[in-house]
């Protein structure tokens, strides 16, 4: 009779316990909330502080979308046959930085023993006009 009694017991002080740890693990929580938002906050500060691009006339060449301030100006340079340089390759690299390339085409088309190739420039920027 007395081990039913203690496990009565035991099973009524866990159950008014119990709330009390689920509100102590609730404070925690809301303890890390709160100072990841502080955290957060602070970067955003830190962020926001940066200082803006310097002033005056120029252009950088463009990754994604343009920085505020900055319009965005593309040139194009098509229907270039460039020499191949032989078996090597080496007077034509293609490539890609940002928005802007070099690029090459038709390679297997191309006239006078496959040695020309048509290339094309692409250049992509942001500008800035004060």
């Amino acid at each position: 009779m007395r081990n039913r009694k203690w496990c009565v017991a035991v099973l009524i002080a866990q159950w008014f316990v119990s709330p009390a740890h689920a509100d102590e693990g609730l404070a925690q929580s809301q303890k890390r909330l709160a100072e990841s938002l502080t955290t957060l906050r602070e970067r955003i500060r830190i962020l926001e502080a940066k200082p803006d691009w310097p002033r005056g006339k120029y252009c950088i060449f463009r990754s994604g979308t343009c920085p505020v301030g900055f319009t965005q100006s593309d040139g194009r340079l098509a229907g270039i046959w460039m020499y191949r340089g032989g078996d090597s390759g080496t007077h034509l690299l293609p490539m890609e930085f940002g928005n802007s390339g070099i690029v090459w085409h038709d390679r297997d088309k191309a006239p006078k023993g496959g040695n020309w190739w048509h290339g094309e420039l692409n250049f992509s920027a942001c500008c800035k006009q004060k």
